[in-house]
């Protein structure tokens, strides 16, 4: 993981140059069609590529550049939502050059949900559909790049009722100490 890594910071300049680049994108819209451009492979990583996307959310791992953490400083001073939406902002405004690789390197764990959502997964007896953005997907192909959709691709019904079944007796117990059932 290391060489990856090293790799992507010394090759930046071939790499679109980015200043921001998001190593573990989720709810992306992956497709050409709603602003991802194509891929740019990394010289001496075969396996992966750097793209310019519109929603790459997630922000657990991320490379700054010292003028990229200025440009998000600058762009999210005083704070005014999570690191996710103020990057992912800066990127589409052009505040900053935001990249992610391709597949993504890291994801986040399903049980740690977020602290920003608490009140999401606390509804989830009101919509029970929220249990399946645990998951987190790199790419949001529910309402996204439909027609791009990877041939493996779960439709959210299916995903919901395997992360109920999964995880019933953990949010039934979440409830009962939140005094939430």
């Amino acid at each position: 993981m290391t060489e990856i890594i090293q790799t992507l910071i010394s090759d930046r300049d071939v790499n679109d140059n980015w200043n921001v680049l998001q190593l573990g994108r989720c709810f992306d819209h992956c497709c050409e069609e709603e602003g991802q451009s194509k891929p740019i492979p990394i010289p001496g990583l075969d396996d992966f590529s750097v793209v310019s996307s519109t929603n790459p959310y997630c922000g657990h791992s991320y490379i700054v550049t010292r003028e990229g953490a200025t440009a998000l400083l600058e762009h999210g001073t005083p704070i005014w939502n999570i690191i996710d939406e103020i990057m992912v902002n800066a990127g589409n405004v052009g505040k900053t050059r935001m990249r992610s690789v391709v597949p993504r390197l890291f994801t986040q764990k399903e049980e740690s949900g977020t602290l920003i959502h608490t009140s999401d997964i606390a509804n989830l007896k009101n919509n029970p559909q929220m249990i399946a953005l645990l998951k987190k997907p790199e790419c949001e192909w529910e309402t996204h790049c439909i027609e791009h959709r990877p041939a493996d691709y779960v439709p959210m019904e299916i995903q919901t009722a395997e992360m109920i079944k999964k995880y019933s007796k953990k949010l039934k117990l979440k409830f009962s100490d939140r005094n939430l059932g």
